[in-house]
């Protein structure tokens, strides 16, 4: 059976296999939804992540030598606490779903949170950059 800290061994191992994150510091935030940490990446010089997706320009590539470490936050959702059971009631992207599992819960939450993440930051809101997104 899979555990909460199973299944985030398992997203952590994708997000450093990306090379999204290099380090995982302290647990920085619990709330009744998630527990936040604190993380470190690199970013090349114009703050494009060196992970290859941001980086097209094969002539002139950047290389962990041109990168500095940045601390970035690793959230990991945790639907299901005995004080947030009631979470298929109060969202939408859950009220149809036949699910039983926390785990699944969480990863749709992860999922539906960095999409508006993504999309007000493209509108030029001032949210934090989100960068990855990895089960939950």
């Amino acid at each position: 059976r899979l555990t909460p800290l199973g299944y985030d061994i398992l997203a952590l191992r994708v997000l450093l296999k990306r090379e999204a994150i290099h380090q995982v510091g302290n647990r920085i935030g619990v709330g009744k939804e998630a527990e936040v940490y604190q993380a470190v990446t690199y970013m090349s010089s114009l703050g494009h992540r060196l992970n290859g997706e941001d980086d097209d320009d094969e002539e002139d590539p950047v290389g962990q030598d041109d990168a500095q470490l940045v601390k970035v936050a690793l959230k990991f959702h945790r639907l299901g606490k005995v004080s947030f059971r009631n979470v298929k009631q109060t969202r939408d992207y859950l009220q149809n779903r036949k699910c039983k599992s926390w785990l699944y819960m969480s990863r749709l939450a992860a999922k539906r949170e960095h999409q508006v993440m993504e999309e007000l930051y493209k509108r030029g809101f001032e949210v934090p950059e989100p960068l990855e997104c990895n089960r939950h």
